[in-house]
């Protein structure tokens, strides 16, 4: 009998603190998505689809919109008009909006960004190095990385960012 209580006491105590190994675990991971944090972005340089580099290092100053994705991904196909209207209101404000490409072919690429025309720098990580140093666990993500190389906010979609909030307090 005791053992049964021993037992069922046990199984209680690890269900009711299951839930707090995730959360401290998620503590020490600075960039996975939800946690708004400002440490350093690590730097990366890739090419576009026209085979320029782009080096976030080389941003400092500016604001920077980082988005990951990938072209079979149904919720980044979907948010395309949103990432469209964000890049025509903000990149004239001087707000850098890149997407990146994960683990896809040039080619593939290429494609889509021609079927979808669109109008935004597009990187491709090929082996995807970059998405794994900014902790990137699912698609689409976007970082938004302040003028002085910090990361301020991560989300999966668009309508989870206050915008003119964000880019505002930044540009003081």
């Amino acid at each position: 009998m005791k053992k049964i209580y021993l037992t069922k006491f046990a199984a209680i105590i690890i269900f009711a603190l299951s839930p707090v190994w995730p959360c401290a675990a998620l503590e020490r991971a600075p960039f996975i998505p939800y946690k708004s944090v400002r440490t350093p972005a690590p730097d990366f340089t890739l090419k576009d689809l026209q085979g320029r580099q782009f080096q976030l290092k080389s941003q400092r100053g500016k604001q920077v919109m980082i988005v990951f994705g990938a072209t079979w991904c149904p919720y980044c196909r979907s948010e395309i008009p949103n990432y469209k209207a964000i890049y025509e209101k903000y990149t004239p404000q001087g707000i850098v909006f890149t997407y990146i490409n994960i683990m896809e072919s040039r080619d593939k690429v290429a494609g889509f960004s021609r079927a979808n025309s669109l109008p935004y720098r597009t990187l491709i990580d090929e082996d995807g190095r970059v998405a794994q140093s900014f902790n990137v666990v699912g698609v689409p993500m976007i970082v938004i990385v302040d003028k002085e190389g910090r990361i301020v906010v991560t989300k999966n979609l668009v309508r989870q960012l206050d915008l003119p909030k964000l880019f505002s307090s930044q540009s003081r």
